[in-house]
């Protein structure tokens, strides 16, 4: 299966980010218009942080689906060259690398590394590592947005206070 099992999860991400450009745009023309309300303004601000708190909901079912992936990759299944199926587990490849995710530190063993001879055994590792750097890269990228937008919350809600006093002002 190509897809990735968050695929939905990111397309909603996608329709929150497209939700909230078109609120930024709205609330810019709202600012510039002479004739706005207190109202309004609260109302485009109040929608906007619930994107951003939607989208933040979204992106730790990300981050919770990461971490579950990067605890069970052991269990997932690897094809050899020879057609034989075995857990990376099974294999004896997961002590080569390991993530830890409050220090997002992805471990390697390279003096483990050194020492491989066989070659299949060798894809195997490599198989393993690389699955493991795209769930950590995941994982941590969800973790930053997550950072990001709760920043930015307070940065419209900061921006949503001086603009009601401007407009008061205004008025």
């Amino acid at each position: 299966n190509p897809y990735d099992e968050f695929y939905n999860t990111v397309e909603k991400i996608n329709e929150e980010l497209r939700v909230r450009e078109k609120l930024e745009r709205k609330y810019d023309r709202i600012l510039k218009a002479r004739k706005t309300t207190a109202e309004e303004l609260k109302k485009i601000t109040l929608d906007q942080i619930a994107s951003l708190r939607k989208e933040n909901d979204l992106q730790q079912q990300i981050a919770n689906g990461r971490l579950s992936q990067i605890k069970n990759l052991g269990s997932e299944t690897y094809v050899g060259e020879d057609g034989k199926t075995k857990t990376f587990s099974q294999l004896g490849v997961t002590k080569y690398a390991s993530y830890n995710a409050s220090t997002g530190t992805l471990s390697i063993d390279w003096n483990g590394l050194e020492k491989i001879k066989d070659t299949e055994f060798g894809e195997a590792v490599e198989a393993y590592i690389t699955k493991l750097q795209n769930y950590a890269e995941s994982y941590e990228e969800a973790i930053d947005t997550i950072e990001t937008n709760t920043d930015e919350i307070v940065e419209i809600q900061e921006r949503s206070a001086e603009n009601y006093l401007e407009l008061e002002e205004r008025v």
